[in-house]
C-alpha cells in the first residue's frame, strides 16, 4: 500500500514540475476539412497530463497544418528548439502518420529531446525507427502490388 502511495506521489510531483512543449498536427483531407480538430487534440493533452489536477507547465504550443507530403515542418522545428532551450518534454498528441515520415523521425530521434506520444506512450527512439522501417516496407509492397494490378488490367483491356 505504501509503495503505491509513493509511486502516486512521485507521479504527481513529476507532472507538477515538468515543462511541456506541445506539437499539434492538423491534417486536411481532399475537401479541405480537418480530420481531427485542434479542440479534440487539446482535450486529449489536458486529460493525459492532468491539466486540472496537476497544473503542469505548458511553455509552448505549436500547430502544423498539413495538406500533403511535407518535407519541412517549421512548427516542429520551432517546438524542438523551444523544448531544447527550456529543457522541456515535447508532447505529440497523434503519431499516426508522422511515424511514416523519415525526416520527422530522424529529426526527433537525433534531437535528444525527451518526447511523449500520447497515442502511443510506450514508444521510444528505437521503436520509432523500427516502426518507420516497417512503414517504408509496407509502402513499397503496396506500390509493387498496385503496379502488378495495373499490368493485369492493361493486359485484359
Amino acid at each position: 500500500m505504501l509503495g503505491k502511495l509513493c509511486i502516486a506521489l512521485r507521479n504527481t510531483l513529476f507532472r507538477m514540475s515538468m515543462k511541456f512543449v506541445i506539437y499539434y498536427r492538423l491534417v486536411l483531407n481532399k475537401r479541405g476539412l480537418v480530420k481531427q480538430d485542434l479542440t479534440t487534440q487539446k482535450k486529449k493533452v489536458d486529460r493525459q497530463i492532468g491539466v486540472e489536477k496537476y497544473s503542469p507547465q505548458i511553455v509552448g504550443e505549436f500547430t502544423e497544418i498539413e495538406t500533403g507530403p511535407m518535407l519541412d515542418r517549421p512548427a516542429l522545428d520551432a517546438a524542438l528548439k523551444l523544448a531544447k532551450k527550456l529543457k522541456a518534454t515535447l508532447l505529440i498528441p497523434n503519431m499516426d502518420r508522422l511515424i511514416t515520415n523519415r525526416i520527422f523521425v530522424q529529426t526527433l530521434t537525433e534531437s535528444n529531446i525527451p518526447f511523449k506520444c500520447l497515442d502511443f506512450l510506450e514508444i521510444d527512439r528505437d521503436m520509432l525507427k523500427v516502426r518507420l522501417q516497417f512503414a517504408e516496407y509496407e509502402r513499397a509492397k503496396i506500390s509493387e502490388r498496385t503496379k502488378e494490378a495495373l499490368v493485369v488490367l492493361a493486359n485484359k483491356g
